[in-house]
């Protein structure tokens, strides 16, 4: 049990997960698959989520950064381990440096707003911001990155693949504000989940997966790929099966598996559907 905690909570099984998105994004469109891209997005997922561990963490102790480094000395090592992976593998990426950057950017404002730092406090405000970052960095990451790696513009199928993906990982963003809400409340930090209503949330997630289903059509249609559908609306069942699920009752498997493994299940369903159907 402590080994699969620690799978979990040092982000392999998540960073596994964002492979798998990408790697269904390129099996998809048909882009080549590219094995420094996926390394590249498995690093940056697992020192990503370590960072902001540490930054939670700095926040509870005060800023104290020698305690910091006493209490988590595993996930500081992940996340020099994960920089050091990045610097070699960011070369043979060369031709997708500026969207790198935006993504190390992104993660970056994401996770620093933790810091307990009054400058930083208007950002901590910034409620809606918050939830729509995090879903952004992980279209980008999981969607736009490989396209970009491959083509170098974006075709209409392209662009509506991003909004899918987007729609996607909003509603699953969403789950895990609903699980900080008290947390987010007590740092002073806002997100869609501290800023609205329950019932607003609820139509917000109905109107997500309506989207998500409408997106997931488009691209079937520009694909001529109509049986992927039924992959999609597997996915989708499953996270509104997941937004059924009492808040009390959610607990670190709920979370860890069962929400980041979404992004798992999506790439799995695509896979089969290609491989027994086409």
């Amino acid at each position: 049990m402590r080994v699969i905690q620690f799978i979990f909570l040092h982000a392999f099984f998540a960073a596994f997960c964002a492979v798998a998105l990408c790697f269904e994004t390129t099996h998809l469109l048909g882009l080549g698959h590219d094995a420094y891209l996926y390394a590249f997005v498995f690093f940056a997922t697992l020192g990503s989520y370590n960072f902001h561990l540490l930054m939670g963490a700095w926040y509870a102790h005060g800023g104290s950064i020698r305690m910091l480094l006493k209490q988590h000395q595993v996930a500081a090592g992940f996340v020099v381990a994960a920089g050091v992976a990045l610097l070699y593998l960011a070369p043979q990426l060369w031709h997708v440096w500026p969207f790198l950057l935006v993504a190390a950017l992104a993660t970056a404002c994401y996770s620093l707003v933790l810091l307990p730092i009054a400058a930083l406090a208007p950002l901590r405000r910034a409620g809606f911001a918050k939830t729509l970052l995090l879903a952004l960095t992980w279209t980008f990451v999981t969607a736009l990155l490989p396209l970009q790696n491959h083509t170098g513009g974006l075709r209409p199928v392209d662009i509506v693949l991003l909004l899918q993906r987007f729609f996607l990982m909003l509603q699953l963003c969403l789950l895990f504000d609903l699980r900080d809400t008290s947390i987010d409340k007590i740092k002073g930090l806002h997100s869609l989940a501290t800023d609205m209503a329950p019932a607003a949330i609820q139509r917000l997630f109905y109107l997500l997966a309506g989207a998500y289903l409408l997106a997931s059509g488009l691209v079937a249609f520009w694909l001529q790929e109509y049986t992927v559908l039924a992959a999609y609306f597997c996915v989708q069942l499953a996270v509104m099966a997941l937004c059924r699920v009492p808040l009390q009752k959610r607990g670190y498997f709920y979370y860890y598996f069962l929400v980041d493994g979404i992004m798992l299940l999506s790439g799995l369903l695509t896979g089969l559907v290609y491989l027994f159907v086409k």
